[in-house]
């Protein structure tokens, strides 16, 4: 519980201190920007057949390993959902989507070391999955009561969801993005492979750009 709250310290300082949202006010403004949305495949099913404290260390870890990622390539974690992380990649001078495809890239590459790691280890492995979406989101904060979060909301943080759970089929890297995500990477037809309908699959880790 206290690793998750010193991870929780991290979250949103893009907007608490680059000046482009009122964290001040409930209002909700729009920006534009990059939403990923990652999970943990299966992580109930884990989290049962396993003691409690061995769950928590693995889910510390992962989370750790993926928010350092994340603020690497000038991202800010929105949102912890149980094993699901939730990051924006404001639109702020250089690329945006740029900049999320290396993290998304990094991410994964990360994972599969620590599932190196874990095997060695003899503990248990688990699989991720990486939805991505770019597009204008409503950024505010949501209060109720005495309680209040900041949040990301809007079709293209619903897109980066779906796109997530269409990682579950995926046959390459899992990791999927949206068709207008995609062509906002340079020579991005030859990057990705056409997933399903308006869904594309980065076609490997090791990217040409």
């Amino acid at each position: 519980l206290k690793e998750r709250q010193l991870l929780g310290k991290f979250v949103s300082t893009t907007f608490a201190t680059g000046g482009m949202i009122n964290t001040r006010q409930t209002s909700a403004q729009e920006i534009q920007g990059v939403v990923l949305f990652s999970d943990i495949r299966s992580f109930t099913t884990i989290s049962e057949s396993h003691p409690p404290e061995e769950i928590a260390a693995m889910l510390n870890n992962h989370l750790r390993n993926m928010v350092e990622i994340i603020h690497q390539h000038s991202g800010q974690v929105e949102q912890f959902i149980g094993d699901a992380v939730v990051a924006f990649f404001p639109e702020i001078g250089n690329n945006s989507c740029q900049r999320a495809i290396f993290a998304a890239v990094a991410m994964m590459q990360r994972h599969q070391e620590i599932q190196q790691e874990r095997q060695v280890a003899r503990q248990v492995t688990y699989g991720i999955g990486i939805g991505v979406d770019y597009g204008p989101v409503m950024a505010g904060i949501l209060a109720s009561g005495s309680r209040s979060e900041f949040s990301v909301i809007g079709t293209t943080r619903t897109n980066a969801e779906k796109c997530e759970a269409a990682s579950k089929h995926g046959r390459f890297t899992k990791i999927i993005v949206t068709r207008q995500f995609a062509m906002e990477i340079v020579d991005w037809q030859n990057i990705f492979e056409e997933h399903e309908k308006e869904y594309f699959e980065l076609r490997q880790l090791d990217l040409p750009i």
